[in-house]
């Protein structure tokens, strides 16, 4: 995850912040984003680690490995240029009658952010959880909810 936040923010500065996502995701760095890693492990990680953090995981590598998949699609930026021209029309002019269509590129990237956001912190949580609770998953799940309600 720290190798995607960086390329991310490296390719964000390099095109600039306020540019369109399309310069973001048409930049040909941004392709060398990773899912490779956690492909391998996911079947291992699933019988290991507790249900929220593989939540947390998915909501994580389930967009970005989209994302990857739609950025190699062809003629990429014009699509996603042409879906955002057309989100844009409609809001500034309601009463044109404009073919929308949805944006997956930006709808992608938006999820694949926040998660980059909120799942770093899920994983600290696990991992500051005491040695013994992966060793026996129901009590620790038990402990960590009798935690939450203590609280």
């Amino acid at each position: 995850m720290e190798h995607n936040t960086e390329v991310i923010q490296t390719v964000s500065e390099r095109v600039g912040v306020d540019r369109p996502i399309e310069d973001l995701i048409g930049n040909i760095n941004f392709a060398t984003l990773k899912v490779r890693t956690w492909s391998k492990v996911q079947g291992r990680a699933a019988a290991l680690l507790p249900g929220d953090l593989m939540t947390a995981l998915d909501e994580y590598y389930s967009p970005l490995e989209t994302l990857l998949t739609l950025v190699g699609f062809a003629n990429m930026v014009s699509d996603s240029s042409d879906r955002t021209l057309r989100g844009e029309f409609q809001e500034m002019k309601p009463d044109w009658s404009v073919a929308l269509t949805r944006n997956p590129y930006r709808e992608q990237l938006e999820k694949l952010l926040g998660a980059q956001e909120s799942t770093p912190a899920k994983i600290e949580e696990y991992l500051a959880r005491p040695q013994w609770g992966p060793l026996f998953l129901k009590t620790d799940r038990w402990a960590h909810r009798l935690g939450q309600k203590i609280k």
